[in-house]
């Protein structure tokens, strides 16, 4: 949709200017959304430790 592209949006964590919905802030933020850095440079990875820390991963391997 043409007015999705258009929308402009304010990262919940930031503070910087987006256009589009966002990402899913959560864990960092309960209710909100952020921009594409703040998800691959925080939220991300604290889903990865939060996931690592529930035991999930634990009998994955390593690849070269």
């Amino acid at each position: 949709m043409e007015q999705e592209k258009d929308l402009l949006s304010t990262c919940c964590i930031c503070g910087h200017k987006f256009l589009g919905y966002g990402h899913n802030a959560s864990p960092i933020v309960k209710n909100g959304y952020c921009c594409d850095k703040c998800n691959s440079e925080k939220v991300i990875p604290k889903r990865m430790e939060a996931a690592l820390k529930a035991g999930f991963g634990e009998k994955c391997v390593e690849l070269d």
